[in-house]
Formats: structure tokens, sequence, C-alpha cells
């Protein structure tokens, strides 16, 4: 497979609320600017020759915006909208606290797929899977992708042939480029965070639990 880097869109004021986006959104808090400055730095330190690159980003706006930022000086953004976060149908808009009250059950689910997969009216996670695997076939080379925490698994997922099993353990934070190439993963840290610092979502960057609003 090609070389692929992909990165999730920075923090938004909803992340920062722990309210879920889905196909809804939220603006770009100043420190997720600065998280797509800081890739736009990483990406430019690493000399790459952007020639016969794409630059691909999901519609919705925050994965737009981190992209204008991030990779504006680096070639055209194309819009991919099979790159758009997971539908979290009647969860949307509401904070993981308002979901708990409203659904008590989900209170209790540790793991991150089976969370998703729970809202009621969502996207089915095949239809996660069969949106990664159109995206990738798609590609005749290199390429950028902006998208969202939990597609970011699926689409690493895909890349790297893993079972569905395997997506739970993934990182989803933000600040980060992952680097796939010769069916390895790399980690490219744009936003290093103190070894010591606790984890936290409201700084967008660490998440607790299974949620990735």
């Amino acid at each position: 497979m090609t070389e692929l880097l992909i990165l999730r869109h920075g923090e938004t004021f909803w992340n920062r609320e722990r309210r879920m986006q889905g196909w809804q959104d939220s603006a770009l808090t100043p420190a997720g600017e600065a998280q797509a400055r800081a890739i736009c730095r990483l990406l430019q330190a690493n000399q790459v020759d952007w020639r016969g690159w794409r630059f691909l980003s999901s519609p919705l706006g925050r994965a737009l915006k981190t992209a204008d930022i991030a990779l504006g000086a680096l070639g055209a953004v194309e819009l991919e909208p099979d790159l758009r976060e997971i539908g979290m149908g009647a969860w949307e808009g509401l904070t993981i606290d308002e979901i708990a009250l409203r659904w008590p059950a989900s209170a209790t689910v540790s793991d991150p797929l089976a969370w998703y997969a729970a809202a009621p009216g969502g996207e089915p996670l095949a239809h996660l899977r069969a949106r990664a695997e159109a995206v990738l076939a798609r590609l005749e080379g290199p390429a950028v992708l902006v998208t969202h925490g939990f597609f970011s698994r699926y689409l690493r997922g895909a890349a790297l042939g893993l079972a569905e099993a395997e997506l739970s353990a993934l990182e989803d934070r933000q600040g980060v480029v992952w680097r796939i190439r010769e069916g390895r993963m790399e980690t490219l840290d744009a936003c290093p965070m103190p070894a010591d610092a606790p984890a936290s979502s409201g700084d967008g960057s660490r998440t607790i639990g299974p949620y990735a609003p």
C-alpha cells in the first residue's frame, strides 16, 4: 500500500464540553487551531516532496478548517465525504453526562466500539468499515487524510488489515499524525504532552473512557 498520513481534526468547543458531534459540527477552539498549526510545522519539517500527494478532508467544518490550516501550504485540499465521522443518531448534540442520564446502560460500557454502536439511530459500524475501504480503494498514490477520532480507527484498521476487535485499542487523540507505510504505523506527535500529564478530555488531546466526542 502507498504511504498514508492520517490525522484527526483539532479540538472543538463541543470536544471541550464532551458533547457528541457525529454529523453535526462545532468550531475549532484556539487550542484546536494551534494543534493544526503544529501539524503544519511537523509536516513541513519532514522535508517530504509533496508532488504527487493528494490532500483529502472530511467535508465537516471542523475537519476542513483543520485541513486548511495544516495542509493549505502543501497543496489543494479535496473534499472526501466518506471521511466524515460516524453518525451518532439521537446522541448527537448531547454531552456524555446527558447520554448517561437518558440511557443509563451506556455508562457501563467500556469498549468504544460497543458504546458507539449503542447510539439510537446511529450509523452501523459495518458502514464505517465499508467507507474506510472505499476511501483507500480510490487512492492511487500517497495521501494525507483529515478525518475524525472514531472513524480514524476504521481508516487505520482498514489500511493495516486489522480485525474489528483490534480497533478498540487504537488511540484517537488530536495533535498527532499517524503515518502508515509498508504495513506499519508510526505516530508523529506535533503536540507532545508531559509524561505525567493527567488524562483529560477537556484539552482535546486525551480522552477519558471510550469516548472521543
